[in-house]
C-alpha cells in the first residue's frame, strides 16, 4: 500500500511538470505572436517558465560561453548554439575583420539565435585588443596606473563603451583588477602594484561601461598579479591565506563587487593554501565571493582551454570555452548545472538584454 501511495504520488508531480511545460510552450508560442509575454508576466515568472521548458542538455548549454568559427554567421553555428542553448558567444580575432562585419554578425547572433544572447569580448587596450580601430587600442591599463588620473580612465571606458555597443557587443570581459609588480605576467596588464590604485581604476571603468548598459566581467579571482606565470601554458601556483588576500588581492575585487559588477572571472590560479584544484573550477572560490565578499552576480570561468589540463566545468556559474562545437558539446555533458545557478542566468539575461 506504501509503495502504491508512492508510484500515485511520483506519478501526480511529473504530470504536474509536463503540464507545466505544455502550459510554458503553448503560452510562450501564443504570446511571441501578440508580443505580450515579458509585459504580462513578472521576470521570476519567466525564469521559471524558462527553466521547465529546457532540456537536460539546454540547461548544461545554459551555463556556457562559447567561440564559433565564423565571420559571417553559418547555419551550422546557429543550430549548435540553438539547440544547446547557449548562453553567450565570445568574439575572437578570427571573427572580426572591420566594423560593417562585425555589426552584421552581432546583430545575426541576436536575430538568428536568440536576441538576449550574451556576446562577450575582451578589449583592454595595450596587449590585449581585438577591436583594432578602437583609437585607445594600445593604450595599457599600466600606462594610465603610472599616470593615476581615474579621470582619464573613466573617458576611456566610456568611449570604448560606446565603441562596443555601437558594434553590437553587450558584455566586456574587464576590467583587469590583478595586483601586479614588475615580475608578474600581469604586469602590463595591471593598473598598479597598489590594490587602492588598481581599485580606484576598476570603480571608474565599470562606471563608465554599467552608464551605457555594458555589462562588465572583472578578473582574474582571486589575483593573478602575483605569479610569474602565463595560465595559457600551465597553472600559475600561489601560496597565501585569506587574510593575506584580504588586505591586498581582493580589495579592487571587493570595489568592483560594490560597484555591481555582473560577472567575476576567476583564474586558473592554484593557492595551496585554499585547495589543490585552480579557482576556475574550486567552488571554494565560489563561496568565498558570495559568502565572504557578498558577490550576488555570475561566475565566470577563464579559457578551459588553456593549459590544456582542465576537465569538465563547473556547475555554479558560465563556463567559458574556446573550442571547435564537437568538444564543446562533449564538454557540455561533463556538467550538472545546478537550478538556482541556471536560474541565475537566466534572470541577467532577461533583465539586462
Amino acid at each position: 500500500m506504501k509503495k502504491l501511495v508512492w508510484t500515485i504520488a511520483l506519478l501526480v508531480t511529473l504530470i504536474n511538470i509536463s503540464l507545466s511545460a505544455y502550459f510554458y510552450i503553448n503560452l510562450k508560442t501564443a504570446a511571441l505572436e501578440t508580443g505580450q509575454l515579458e509585459q504580462s508576466l513578472t521576470t521570476d515568472s519567466l525564469v521559471n517558465l524558462d527553466y521547465l521548458s529546457l532540456s537536460s542538455v539546454q540547461k548544461q548549454g545554459t551555463m556556457f560561453m562559447v567561440s564559433i568559427p565564423d565571420t559571417v554567421l553559418s547555419d551550422k553555428s546557429v543550430q549548435f548554439l540553438k539547440s544547446n542553448k547557449i548562453s553567450g558567444v565570445i568574439l575572437m580575432p578570427d571573427n572580426i575583420e572591420n566594423e560593417a562585419q562585425v555589426k552584421q554578425l552581432t546583430l545575426d547572433l541576436k536575430t538568428k539565435v536568440d536576441d538576449r544572447l550574451l556576446i562577450a569580448i575582451d578589449q583592454e587596450g595595450g596587449t590585449v585588443v581585438r577591436i583594432p580601430w578602437d583609437k585607445y587600442a594600445r593604450t595599457s591599463a599600466r600606462t594610465l596606473g603610472n599616470v593615476n588620473k581615474t579621470q582619464d580612465t573613466y573617458e576611456i571606458a566610456k568611449y570604448r563603451a560606446q565603441l562596443l555597443k555601437d558594434l553590437g557587443i553587450n558584455l566586456i570581459l574587464g576590467p583587469v583588477a590583478d595586483v601586479a609588480d614588475s615580475n608578474s605576467f600581469m604586469y602590463s596588464r595591471s593598473y598598479s602594484n597598489s590594490p587602492q590604485i588598481v581599485a580606484s581604476h576598476v570603480e571608474a571603468e565599470i562606471k563608465a561601461y554599467h552608464e551605457l548598459a555594458l555589462l562588465t566581467a572583472v578578473k582574474h579571482f582571486p589575483g593573478h598579479g602575483d605569479t610569474t606565470t602565463d595560465s595559457y601554458q600551465e597553472f600559475p601556483y600561489i601560496s597565501k591565506s585569506i587574510e593575506e588576500l584580504q588586505v591586498n588581492e581582493f580589495i579592487p575585487f571587493q570595489k568592483a563587487i560594490e560597484m555591481q559588477t555582473d560577472f567575476v572571472m576567476t583564474g586558473h590560479i592554484v593557492n595551496s593554501q585554499i585547495d589543490s584544484a585552480p579557482a576556475s573550477i574550486c567552488e571554494k572560490y565560489a563561496a568565498i565571493l558570495e559568502e565572504d565578499l557578498g558577490f550576488e552576480g555570475i561566475i565566470i570561468t577563464d579559457d578551459l582551454k588553456m593549459t590544456g589540463d582542465i576537465d569538465g566545468g563547473i556547475n555554479w556559474g558560465i563556463n567559458l570555452l574556446i573550442e571547435n562545437q564537437s568538444a564543446i558539446q562533449n564538454r557540455l555533458s561533463l556538467i550538472e548545472p545546478e537550478e538556482k545557478y541556471v536560474k541565475k542566468v537566466l534572470e541577467l539575461r532577461y533583465e539586462k538584454l
